[in-house]
């Protein structure tokens, strides 16, 4: 396993060589002035990407399946840095669904020309539940290589643009006719100075997972031999999972947490729950009560609880368009040897196309959305069809909450059944 200490400049110069090569560059960029929002795009420099900011606003999907694609349309090759690992993971589970009853050849050629390198995440959204569904701030799951910051502080700080506007608001509180005040002029060249510049320089842990990580990676850094980087590499797992841990507690998602030495574990060979390594493998995943859905809401199909939710929603498409693992597209067939996907079309048409026709109802839709989710497709493929990312509800222009819908079915569900010892 190639693993190595990443310097900016380290990482600097891989952007550079990368995009010189001809390969596109996908990282998180500010999707605004300031660090609130960001989005996957491509960048040039590594300067333009924020790889330690909040949780980009959409999901990798469109880099995989655009919005609309022609078969036979040409491929780049393109590296995405900074995944977050429930992107990272998203992609894999639907290599799935899409080579399942029907081969996705454009999915499956861009998988292919394409190496993900995914980030641990060491900021936690209030909406982020990963943990309870079987993923995790550190886990390597779909991705190449992942990198780990080292840098243990709080989080990126204020851009200087809300710093201006702040001490130009203070000021103008004093002076009655609000003249420019004395240092405005550099505060306002400072306006223009990227917020990513301001940053102290960073270090990461770097390890590839697959042979298409090891070769992006072979040959750069520095080798990772400090007990000390070790140390910081688990504490920033360990915190992130704290974090997802307290998010479960208030959702009712968490039934209990387990911590296993790592001698128990070497013992049991523990790994993690969705198939991928850990970043501090000695603490156990969370036993979330989202694994007994699959069968309660197969036998619950016409619980009442769907008529409470359901007229919340307004059908507007949003959470299938932000979802990393919504697997909706129309095909349309132009000529004989011509196709066209449209995953737009297929969001605003009701969400999950699966094995049933679309339903006309409000309550069938959403029930059909949950039921697909934590039922179908774990039931035909052993996993649920969600990362627990939480986008769904921040984008809910209904404010439908996810998290909290599946804590009150894990409620309904009851408690799992003893084992009886044999």
């Amino acid at each position: 396993m190639t693993r190595a200490i990443l310097t900016e400049s380290d990482v600097a110069k891989l952007v550079a060589d990368l995009v010189g090569a001809g390969t596109r560059v996908i990282a998180p960029v500010p999707a605004g002035p300031d660090w609130e929002e960001t989005e996957y795009r491509p960048i040039e420099r590594l300067e333009e990407a924020v790889l330690d900011g909040p949780l980009p606003r959409r999901s990798l999907k469109e880099f995989f399946r655009p919005q609309q694609e022609e078969e036979g349309s040409a491929l780049v090759p393109q590296v995405i840095l900074g995944a977050r690992p429930c992107d990272a993971a998203g992609a894999e589970t639907l290599d799935n669904v899409m080579g399942w009853d029907y081969r996705d050849e454009l999915w499956r050629a861009r998988r292919v020309v394409t190496t993900v390198v995914s980030i641990a995440c060491r900021r936690v959204e209030s909406s982020c539940f990963c943990g309870a569904v079987g993923i995790a701030p550190d886990s390597t799951r779909g991705a190449d290589a992942v990198l780990v910051p080292l840098d243990l502080a709080a989080g990126p700080p204020p851009s200087r643009r809300r710093i201006t506007e702040q001490l130009r608001s203070w000021v103008n509180m004093f002076l009655i006719d609000s003249q420019p005040f004395p240092g405005a002029a550099e505060l306002q060249a400072a306006d223009e100075v990227p917020c990513a510049q301001q940053l102290p320089p960073m270090r990461w842990a770097a390890r590839a997972v697959t042979l298409k990580g090891a070769v992006l990676l072979r040959g750069r850094g520095l080798p990772f031999t400090d007990p000390a980087d070790l140390d910081r590499e688990a504490t920033v797992a360990r915190t992130a999972r704290d974090l997802v841990a307290k998010n479960l507690d208030t959702l009712r998602l968490r039934r209990r947490s387990e911590r296993l030495d790592r001698e128990a574990e070497a013992r049991l060979g523990l790994m993690a729950a969705d198939g991928g390594e850990l970043i501090d493998p000695s603490l156990a995943f969370e036993e979330a009560g989202v694994r007994r859905l699959p069968q309660w809401l197969a036998q619950n199909h016409d619980h009442e609880l769907w008529k409470t939710l359901a007229p919340r929603c307004r059908g507007c498409g949003n959470c299938s368009a932000v979802c990393s693992m919504s697997p909706c597209f129309d095909v349309d067939e132009h000529e004989v040897e011509a196709r066209r996907h449209s995953a737009a079309k297929a969001a605003t048409r009701g969400g999950h196309r699966s094995a049933l026709a679309p339903h006309a109802m409000k309550t069938e839709h959403f029930r059909q959305r949950v039921m697909h989710k934590f039922s179908i497709h774990p039931r035909r493929f052993n996993e649920v069809l969600c990362t627990g990312c939480g986008r769904c509800s921040r984008s809910c222009e209904g404010g439908m909450n996810l998290p909290e819908i599946l804590g009150q079915l894990v409620h309904l569900a009851g408690p799992e059944p003893k084992r009886i010892a044999t």
